[in-house]
């Protein structure tokens, strides 16, 4: 089974569209959006029978979130590593592993990278806010 991408949105009104939130939601999301949490709700129309919820974040990036306002759709994120290894933090390496694949439709320079925790993953689909990592 494949594992779906968290994406990265806009705003709060693109947020929506992907997912259903309410407003009790919406009031933990604004307390931490825009930031390094990446939340799990249920999706407005699941695309498969497979998978019913969706993972987004609004990121704390200035070059990121212009990005996204330009571009005006949501986009597909992952950390720069292959599963199981540690995560990469320099242009160079990542360049060379990441930029003749052809699965891989584009990588953000945005220099290297600090080493930092990843960021907080909490599921909202529950009773409760539950963290995932």
């Amino acid at each position: 089974m494949s594992k779906p991408l968290p994406v990265f949105v806009k705003d709060i009104k693109m947020a929506k569209q992907l997912a259903e939130i309410s407003f009790e939601q919406e009031k933990i999301l604004k307390k931490y959006w825009p930031g390094r949490y990446t939340f799990v709700l249920k999706q407005r129309m699941p695309n498969s029978d497979e998978f019913k919820t969706i993972a987004l974040r609004i990121p704390k990036y200035k070059p990121l979130n212009s990005l996204l306002k330009k571009i005006n759709k949501p986009l597909a994120q992952t950390s720069v590593n292959i599963s199981g290894n540690p995560s990469m933090t320099k242009i160079r390496e990542i360049r060379k592993v990441f930029g003749d694949n052809a699965g891989v439709g584009f990588i953000f320079d945005g220099g290297n990278l600090l080493k930092r925790k990843p960021s907080v993953i909490m599921d909202l689909t529950g009773k409760r806010l539950t963290r995932l990592r």
